[in-house]
């Protein structure tokens, strides 16, 4: 008799493991999203490597198109204002006609100060802060970087440094 007991005893404390069962795939959830996280953190160090690096190849080869890869619109706009602004010259004027590789190309020749071009250019990441599609990024010489993420790819929205 004591069998047929110990029976639905047993399914009682099997039931009661259910939670905790829940409560520890909820954790590994939770781990998981961390270290989705570190894998953003990655790819936005290799977005602002490759963003850097554009503006030193630029200056070697004479293509920009590169850094028109990883940089937004805003970005683009962003940069063009600023060297627009160092020659002194209405931006739409100053512009007009040119490619978003053509002011990669103007700011890594000619249009930037040399402490200034060092900043957009560096390719040393100090550090990352992720915050969901967005994300900040500073690297050597202070500037801080801000990107986001649109399709599942980072670009730089916002560029520090510019002076």
């Amino acid at each position: 008799m004591l069998t047929g007991h110990t029976r639905p005893m047993r399914r009682m404390a099997e039931a009661a493991r259910h939670p905790f069962l829940i409560a520890a795939l909820g954790l590994a959830l939770l781990a998981g999203c961390g270290s989705s996280n570190g894998a953003a953190e990655e790819e936005v160090r290799q977005t602002v490597r490759a963003f850097g690096q554009a503006f030193v190849q630029a200056r070697e080869t004479g293509d920009g198109k590169p850094g028109c890869d990883v940089m937004t619109g805003e970005a683009e706009k962003q940069l063009g204002d600023f060297i627009s602004a160092r020659a002194n010259i209405d931006p739409e004027v100053y512009l007009f006609g040119h490619t978003c590789g053509d002011v990669v190309l103007l700011a890594a020749e000619q249009d930037v100060d040399p402490d200034t071009f060092e900043r957009i250019s560096s390719t040393d990441v100090e550090s990352v802060q992720v915050d969901g599609d967005s994300a900040t990024a500073e690297v050597a010489g202070g500037a801080q970087h801000r990107l986001e993420r649109s399709d599942g790819r980072w670009q730089v929205s916002e560029i520090g440094g510019l002076e």
